[in-house]
């Protein structure tokens, strides 16, 4: 688990002014020496629609540049890397207020306009919510700096288009909006049910101005180390940086850490490249698995079958049954399945670079038609191993409050998969050649007037 070095710089909302450039950012502020151990510090930074992140970077440079050549050593720091500053989207800022107490909060939607709110994702996404859910959104104009217009259109809309929005939900749609230039106005048309006259008619949306919200960004500063008071002091003189903060509020005694609790209930995603399944699967917890092996394929009710089999074995006796077994395929076999193919345990490869943390390999696959036919839904087992160099045994897992010395898992969505391979591979009719046939088949039948007459006898 992944543990944030020493501080980490949370969200605290202090009220902007209109005027400056940077409105306020939130830390925890902890001096360290000068020479002590080096750490990383975040800020998150709120900002007018209007600042660049290139000037933001650069009026953070300024500060440390200055902090770094400060008279009295007790004033200086040093660092290694100030990264590019990141936009997020004020719902994150906004919940790590609330993690720790502040009051900031996002306007209310209003429930009867036209709003615009950033997406907590990766991209530069916005939610347009139209007034009603059972509107439809049917094209949409964005016009950027220098009157810069790009039209969306939605994936199913015939139509000349830049780029595409997609529905979230009846009345709400994501759209990638430019995030290097500010976009400063929008139109776009409306489609919705005229109950009187019963018909589906179109309302245009007139030319409104783009919302202007603040911005939300994270700084983040690699090997950080010296006097933060003193860097934050200087980012908001407005003498050594143009513009520089309009307030910063530490927050001290925060620890942060990420964790992960996995869920044994999510079924695999069935995943192909070209004709193979790609099997994965991810080491036990708990540090001891060697290797990995999965019986495929089998139908629910075998996997049910071998999996009350190799439970009522030793777990010893699991990885001598495993290779004594005349359908094993190792790391260095690659048979092929069909539907011909009795279940066999193949042996996954490590592809976490020697961590033993994930396994896989790709499974070649062929008749997809007998597959669909033979596998309704289709199942494996997956066997963790240990591995001494001398031993090998089962690791044991937990199912369903049980320990036991195998998992089945149903394939989610390799049936489907199977049956949407087989439709691609199945090759078209040409309506031509039925065409054809069929005029060669009229052609064939000899017409009463072309019936051949016997000659006349003499």
């Amino acid at each position: 688990m992944p543990r944030l070095s020493q501080q980490i710089f949370a969200a605290i909302t202090i009220a902007i002014t209109a005027l400056v450039g940077m409105s306020n950012v939130a830390s925890a502020q902890v001096d360290t020496q000068l020479d002590g151990a080096p750490s990383t510090l975040f800020l998150l930074v709120r900002t007018k629609a209007t600042e660049k992140p290139k000037n933001l970077h650069t009026k953070f440079q300024l500060g440390l540049d200055y902090t770094t050549n400060e008279e009295l050593p007790g004033n200086r720091c040093k660092y290694t890397t100030l990264e590019t500053p990141q936009l997020i989207s004020p719902a994150t800022y906004e919940a790590i207020s609330r993690i720790l107490g502040s009051d900031f909060t996002l306007a209310p939607e209003l429930a009867t306009e036209l709003s615009w709110r950033m997406l907590p994702a990766q991209d530069m996404q916005w939610e347009l919510k139209l007034p009603n859910p059972k509107q439809v959104l049917k094209e949409l104009t964005v016009v950027y700096g220098q009157d810069r217009e790009v039209k969306y259109l939605s994936p199913n809309e015939k139509g000349d288009r830049e780029k595409t929005f997609r529905m979230i939900t009846p009345g709400r749609y994501a759209v990638p909006i430019s995030s290097d230039e500010n976009p400063k106005k929008y139109s776009g048309i409306i489609m919705e049910l005229d109950a009187q006259k019963n018909e589906v008619v179109e309302k245009p949306i007139e030319l409104k101005e783009f919302p202007q919200p603040d911005r939300f960004y994270s700084i983040t500063i690699r090997g950080f180390s010296g006097s933060q008071s003193s860097l934050f002091r200087n980012l908001q003189n407005k003498k050594i940086v143009p513009g520089g903060l309009e307030s910063v509020a530490p927050v001290t005694n925060y620890s942060f850490a990420f964790a992960n609790l996995v869920s044994d209930s999510m079924p695999p995603q069935a995943v192909f490249n070209g004709t193979d399944y790609v099997a994965r699967v991810s080491a036990e917890k708990g540090g001891s698995t060697k290797n990995v092996w999965i019986l495929f394929p089998l139908t629910e009710e075998n996997a049910k079958k071998e999996a009350a089999k190799i439970n009522a074995m030793g777990i010893e006796e699991v990885s001598k049954h495993i290779r004594a077994s005349t359908n094993v395929a190792s790391t260095a076999q690659s048979p092929i399945v069909d539907p011909k193919t009795p279940a066999t345990y193949f042996q996954l490869s490590d592809i976490s670079g020697g961590n033993l943390t994930e396994f896989g390999r790709n499974i070649p696959l062929k008749d997809f038609e007998g597959l669909a036919k033979n596998f309704p839904t289709v199942h494996r087992l997956i066997v963790w191993e240990f591995d001494n160099g001398k031993t090998q045994t089962a690791v044991e897992v937990t199912v369903n409050n049980a320990t036991a010395n195998t998992r089945a898992e149903k394939i989610d969505g390799l049936s489907n998969a199977i049956e949407a391979k087989l439709k691609k591979d199945k090759p078209a009719k040409d309506p031509k050649k039925d065409e054809d046939s069929k005029d060669l088949k009229k052609d064939e039948t000899p017409k009463k007037d072309e019936t051949p007459k016997e000659p006349e006898k003499k």
